[in-house]
């Protein structure tokens, strides 16, 4: 979501790090309170994060208006073969890569149901995410990915960590400059665009014609 702005996405993903072994590890703000219900408990987001990644690291700052809504986490840990915490980061690693999750509410698996030792839930409208990743090349050991995890440090509306500091209305700072960002569209490539708040999408062809599509 651009800065301050709140936006439905059902099918959207905003935020996933695969490990080795095709171990997935992904944040999403759920449309559904089970799996009986639709859209789906793992699908999309109610409203989108604000969203940043800088190199390694990525930053998710969720904001729901709806005051039953939640965030959570997909951190399948039975399927690593290294776990770790450090610093209130939950951390795994397979095959040489490593990933940590962490949570502003609280980091912790959940301990029983469906999705125990599968999910981190965040209980509450609001949040922030962190999910940084690593590997052999730069950490030669899990060990070594662990001990590097820094302390966030979090404010009212944004958080502070190695240098970064994001928040839900204002600019990216890297080691203390503001980062310029572009207002991107809601679709914005070589061939199709939209704006927020526009139901029109422009198409344009590889033989140059253009399609518009809505109003």
């Amino acid at each position: 979501a651009g800065q301050g702005r709140l936006v439905h996405a059902a099918k959207a993903q905003v935020v996933q790090a695969t490990l080795p072994g095709a171990i997935p590890i992904f944040l999403n703000g759920a449309n559904s309170v089970s799996d009986v219900s639709r859209p789906g408990y793992w699908m999309g987001n109610w409203e989108l994060p604000r969203a940043f990644q800088v190199g390694d690291l990525a930053i998710a700052i969720y904001r729901h208006r709806d005051p039953l809504a939640f965030s959570h986490c997909f951190f399948p840990a039975p399927w690593m073969e290294s776990l770790g915490e450090r610093n209130g980061w939950i951390a795994g690693g397979n095959a040489g890569g490593y990933v940590a999750v962490y949570s502003q509410s609280g980091t912790g698996l959940r301990t029983a149901g469906l999705y125990r030792g599968f999910e981190i839930v965040s209980q509450g409208p609001a949040n922030i995410w962190l999910v940084k990743i690593g590997g052999k090349r730069k950490y030669p050991a899990f060990g070594d990915f662990l001990a590097a995890l820094p302390k966030p440090e979090f404010e009212e509306n944004g958080v502070t960590v190695g240098g970064i500091r994001a928040s839900w209305d204002g600019p990216l700072v890297i080691d203390g400059k503001p980062q310029p960002a572009p207002d991107f569209g809601l679709i914005e490539n070589d061939w199709v665009k939209s704006e927020y708040g526009n139901e029109l999408i422009t198409v344009r062809t590889p033989e140059g014609s253009t399609l518009r599509i809505g109003r």
